[in-house]
């Protein structure tokens, strides 16, 4: 063995041999997570689920008996093997007409190659991690030597005619399979579950309308038109305060969100100084938000004593702050009853800026310097009509003054200053904005002065 393999071979007898003669044994992969993210304290909670799930699920099953200074690229390769051949697993249950194997699987999401290259990050953070705090006794990041594909962003797609028409023959058949299969049948699960054309799917301006209508007889109406016209996150929604929104201005404030880790929600501020925001309101929300305080208001009466007063503007009969969960599947129930194809409830929130704004873009209120955004600027399935785009002025080209002859070094100097002088000529011009308009005979004559 010779060159570099060399060298790296002996960096990690000469880590190792530190290790062991100061009678301390190599931790393995499992040890070694467990202590790293014991030491991260100024994590939010979303984050610390997340990593804990990146262990627990797929990290610690596979390589967590490994010590570290034993750990190789094809033990890592092994990890998203072991992943592969879950979402096969998930993939073929789901496929398949038994509803023993459908119910086992329902709620299970595929791990995605976004996710797959969040896992390796995770490795390669904790790994990374140990190599600086124990220089020399691994000779590389063997998570970062890891292939992967790439994970873009799905395409978002929107419901055309042909796409819903096909889809539902899809969703038809498996639910005539699931009802000859007897036993009970969840039209909605199935409604969910089939497979569309893009992960992201995005409703047309009609079927939100169709949408809006139909959620207008439901207990939280202004949630729904909040959330389409708005574009507010679900978390955004739940925990929207009702001293932030002040109607008389059509103004609301996000500055909290409720969280889901796993069943448990947790309360706090948004996770970056952009979704710390304010959002301008349209006349249809203000009025279904009114109309919703005063419904709020009978329940507050009916509910007495045992009303939750928590604070928020959405909230159950009782008054307790709404769960997520709940949320998104009263979402699902009433698409489903509208007859429209499925959608994620995160969809409807990139729908909004495709159907009342074509562009995330910026909305002043007369009166009130301040801007008034959502600061989502992705851009988005359908471009803002031309008629709605603020109009563009463009200045009039003037011709640059040109000198007679050959253009030489002289001549080229010579014609620089002529149009410095022709500009100053200009700004001090008695005409105002446009200045004199000087011909090509006092062109000429300013660059002879100038030479």
């Amino acid at each position: 063995m010779h060159g570099p393999a060399y060298l790296r071979c002996a960096c990690q007898r000469q880590g190792t041999g530190k290790l062991l003669a100061a009678g301390m044994r190599p931790l393995t992969v499992g040890e070694w997570l467990q202590e790293w993210l014991a030491a991260k304290k100024k994590l939010r909670a979303a984050t610390v689920r997340s990593y804990e799930s990146h262990m627990r699920l797929y990290l610690v099953p596979r390589i967590g008996h490994i010590p570290l200074d034993r750990l190789r690229v094809a033990d890592v390769a092994c990890v998203f093997d072991y992943i592969d051949d879950l979402n096969d697993a998930v993939t073929a249950a789901r496929a398949s007409g038994d509803p023993v194997l459908r119910e086992a699987v329902k709620g299970r999401r595929l791990v995605g190659p976004a996710s797959c290259q969040r896992i390796r990050a995770t490795l390669r953070s904790v790994i990374g991690a140990y190599m600086r705090q124990h220089p020399g006794v691994l000779p590389a990041n063997v998570a970062a030597l890891a292939e992967l594909p790439p994970g873009p962003r799905p395409k978002g797609l929107v419901w055309t005619g042909e796409r819903v028409r096909s889809w539902q023959l899809d969703f038809e058949a498996r639910l005539a399979t699931a009802r000859a299969a007897g036993g009970r049948v969840d039209p909605v699960g199935i409604w969910v579950s089939v497979p569309r054309p893009s992960p992201v799917m995005v409703w047309t301006p009609e079927q939100t309308a169709v949408f809006l209508k139909a959620a207008g007889r439901h207990r939280l109406h202004a949630l729904w038109r909040l959330i389409a016209t708005r574009g507010l996150r679900r978390g955004e929604r739940c925990g929207l305060r009702r001293s932030d929104t002040d109607l008389s201005v059509a103004l609301t404030a996000v500055r909290w969100q409720i969280t889901q880790l796993g069943w448990k929600t947790v309360q706090g501020a948004p996770k970056s100084d952009a979704g710390d925001r304010t959002v301008a309101l349209d006349a249809d929300t203000v009025a279904d938000i009114r109309r919703h305080r005063c419904e709020q208001d009978k329940e507050r009466e009916n509910a007495g004593d045992a009303w939750a007063g928590s604070g928020f503007e959405f909230t159950d009969e009782q008054g307790s702050p709404l769960h997520p969960a709940d949320v998104t599947y009263a979402f699902h129930m009433i698409a489903y009853l509208a007859g429209l194809p499925p959608v994620r409830l995160h969809d409807l929130r990139h729908g909004a800026a495709t159907q009342f704004g074509r562009w995330a873009w910026h909305e002043g209120r007369p009166g009130d310097p301040r801007p008034v955004v959502d600061h989502d600027r992705r851009r988005h399935l359908h471009q803002r009509p031309a008629a709605a785009r603020p109009p563009v002025r463009r200045g009039r080209r003037r011709p640059r003054p040109s000198l007679p002859g050959p253009v030489t070094a002289t001549s080229a100097r010579a014609g620089s200053r002529a149009r410095s002088r022709v500009s100053a000529l200009r700004l001090g011009s008695p005409r105002g904005k446009r200045g004199a308009k000087l011909g090509p005979v006092r062109i000429a004559l300013l660059s002879a002065g100038a030479s």
